[in-house]
Formats: structure tokens, sequence, C-alpha cells
């Protein structure tokens, strides 16, 4: 690892003007801050957020490029492999990301207002024949629920031929149960406490009053933990960026090697959108992505994000070492650079 080029790559990617552009962002968001807490903090994280990525991915794309026409020379005074090279610039840009993270956690955290409570997503599981018939029972299903989870929360749509409709939502673990009851005449989400024991679990959703379709609007259902403070929901959702921030340098850094920097940028940019439209749940759940589009979703509902996965560690180490390798091998030695 060179650390001196580093350093300069991760000057590069905070320049005096992208820093300027975000400041001024950040002020005209500061001057508009109506709203409910969870809005807030995730408008913050959506706007800047967007803003800094752009910003940074373009400019790791640029990086390969000013390696061969302006450091080759100063640093090519001992002989360094391109893949050291490689690691170096990437090293530098993530840092960059991974500082502007930190700042945009606080950020959102101050704009967000006091602290309070709010649940806190474990995992998601996947819902498997779904009724939306009209009959009284919609759904059933024998879930396993991970360590630590307290409650199951669907979402729900409803198409009415009423003014609205009950509905019970059901646990059973053995011979303990818990229900809830909720009157729907809209869009919404429902939750359920487990009961008390281990193992699997029964769950039923019913229609006990009222009348109209009830079904679910995701294929996943969220298991929740204990309510948490919510400045966890920002550091949550940094962790998130950092994950999916190695994989785009990485991936702009080497297409910048052999492409224009914008094109670069726009294309590092372009692979993440299959995990942004959430298709398939297995697509997110094995891209350096996919889990910060669900904690973006966390947040726009009120939720504390879910930790970022092993999953998603796999993957973003896995793309940053062979999008690493197609860098090095863009990159020009430092013997015959100029």
């Amino acid at each position: 690892m060179i650390a001196p080029l580093a350093h300069l790559a991760a000057r590069r990617c905070a320049r005096p003007v992208a820093l300027l552009t975000l400041a001024a962002a950040a002020a005209a968001l500061a001057l508009q801050s109506s709203g409910s807490a969870a809005l807030l903090r995730r408008e913050a994280w959506l706007v800047l957020g967007a803003l800094a990525l752009a910003l940074l991915t373009h400019a790791a794309a640029r990086l390969s490029a000013e390696w061969r026409e302006r450091d080759a020379d100063a640093f090519g005074g001992a002989p360094r492999t391109r893949l050291e090279i490689a690691a170096s610039l990437w090293l530098g840009a993530w840092l960059a990301g991974a500082a502007g993270a930190a700042l945009l956690a606080l950020f959102a955290e101050v704009r967000a207002g006091p602290r309070g409570k709010a649940p806190r997503e474990l995992a998601r599981a996947e819902l498997v024949g779904f009724n939306s018939a009209r009959d009284d029972v919609r759904w059933s299903a024998r879930l396993t629920p991970p360590s630590g989870a307290r409650a199951l929360e669907l979402e729900l749509g409803f198409v009415a031929t009423d003014v609205a409709a009950t509905v019970e939502l059901r646990a059973r673990r053995g011979p303990f149960a818990t229900r809830t009851q909720q009157v729907i005449s809209a869009p919404t989400r429902m939750a359920v406490e487990l009961p008390v024991g281990a193992g699997e679990v029964e769950f039923e959703l019913e229609r006990t009053a009222g009348a109209g379709v009830v079904y679910s609007t995701s294929d996943t259902a969220l298991w929740l933990a204990a309510a948490a403070n919510t400045r966890l929901a920002s550091v949550h959702f940094a962790a998130h960026a950092l994950v999916g921030l190695a994989a785009w340098c990485a991936l702009a850094l080497a297409l910048g090697s052999v492409l224009p920097a914008s094109l670069a940028a726009a294309t590092a940019l372009a692979l993440s959108v299959p995990s942004a439209l959430g298709e398939d749940p297995a697509w997110r759940a094995w891209t350096p992505w996919g889990g910060l589009f669900e904690a973006l979703e966390a947040l726009e509902i009120g939720h504390i994000p879910a930790a970022p996965t092993w999953s998603a560690f796999a993957s973003a180490t896995l793309l940053c070492v062979l999008t690493l390798l197609a860098a090095a091998r863009g990159l020009t030695s430092w013997r015959n650079a100029r």
C-alpha cells in the first residue's frame, strides 16, 4: 500500500468545489426542517447521499487517468505493482467517502431532532401463498424467527368494498398465542408480538368485520427487535453506505481506467439499479447495495435499519477484488507511464 498515494486520492475525491456543493445543499435542507423526525432523517440521507455518491464516483473514475497523466513519475522512484497502485487509489477514494458518510450521519441526526425510540429491523421473511381472495382467512404460514425477534410486521393493501375492515393478526407458538386487531381503510402496516418460547411460529391473518380485500403489498415481512434509540438509524445506514461505497469506488476506478470518467461513473451507478428496484429478494441479498436500499425503505417508515449482513460484506469483498484486478490491468506500469 502506498500511503501518500492513498492520501492524495482522498484529497482529490474531496475537492473544494465538491465540498462547497454539498455544503450548499446541506444549508438548503437546514432551512426546510419541517416534518417528522423519520422524514427529516431520510431526506438528509437521500438528498445529500445521492449528491455525494455522484461526486465521489466521478472523482474515483478520474483517479486512473490522473495517475497516468500526473502521478506516475512522482511515485515511480521504486518499483510498484499496478495492483498496489490500484488498491491505494481505491483506499483513498473509500476513505473520503467514509469521512463524508460520518459527517452526513451527524447532520441527519441533528436535523432529526431529539432522540427517541423506534422499532429495529432484524431481517426479512419471505411470504409464500398470501391469499387475497375475499374469504375470512387471508393468509397463514409457519415461520422461524431469527434470534432477538420480538414481532413480525406485514405491509398490507386494502381494496375497499366497504368503508373499512377489521383485521386480526394472530401468532401461535405451542400453547402460547398473541393477537392484534386493526381497523384498516387504506394501505397500512400491521405488527404482532411473538409468543414466548422458541422455535417456529404459526401466523394467521383474518378479517373479522367489514368487507374488502386484504392482501400483502410486499413479498417479504419484517422481523422486528425491541425498540431502540433512533440515533442507531443513521449508524446502521452509514454502515450500509460504507459497504456500498467500497464496491462503487472499485467499479468506478476500474471502469475509469478504460472509459471517460463521466461514462465510467454513470455505468458504476447504473449497475446498482436492479438492487434498487428490488424485484428479486435474492439479488438484493447478494449485492453490495441491496441492504442500502432496504435501509432507505426502513428510514421511510420510521424504523431503524437492520445491520449489514454477511452476504453484503462477502459480495462487496468479491466485487472489490475482481474490479481492482481489472483496474490494475488498465493502469500503465510506473516505468513507461507519462
